[in-house]
């Protein structure tokens, strides 16, 4: 069997920051993505999630995880890094940032920081990480990304 091998943190750091000033150049539209420290989480190590955004325009960021212990629900990321469970029938998903202008954030600020690196312990699963820019005030999400996790 081989052996994983992890990429390591800085080198990710570099290369999201690379392709965010490569993607700008190539792009205006807004862009989003999720990153993590692995997706495959062993037993004792930790799980970490940022998202780098990158383009231009005026956008709503929302935040989700779903599946494992957490079922089907979708577990929305507020403003102040905690969860809230979203039940459509009970009105709107909670946002993660507010009507945002990606073209005014500096570098560092289109790379924040969704869930610190913290040790994971009886919540083995499979579960689904889901970043999504939208028209402020809509739920249109013309852009979306999603990243599988296995958490062992």
């Amino acid at each position: 069997m081989r052996e994983k091998r992890k990429m390591p943190n800085r080198l990710r750091l570099g290369l999201a920051t690379g392709l965010l000033v490569f993607a700008g150049i190539a792009s205006a539209a807004g862009q989003i993505a999720i990153l993590t420290n692995d997706t495959i989480i062993e037993p004792g190590e930790e799980l970490g999630a940022t998202v780098v955004l990158n383009g231009d325009g005026q956008y709503d960021v929302y935040v989700a995880i779903t599946g494992g212990v957490l079922g089907e629900t979708f577990y929305l990321f507020d403003s102040n890094g905690g969860l809230v469970p979203w039940i459509p029938t009970e009105g709107l998903p909670e946002k993660f940032r507010s009507n945002l202008d990606l073209a005014s954030l500096a570098i560092q600020e289109k790379m924040i920081q969704v869930l610190p690196r913290i040790p994971l312990v009886d919540i083995a699963g499979n579960y689904t990480f889901y970043a999504g820019l939208t028209t402020p005030g809509q739920l249109d999400f013309p852009v979306l990304d999603t990243l599988p996790v296995e958490v062992k």
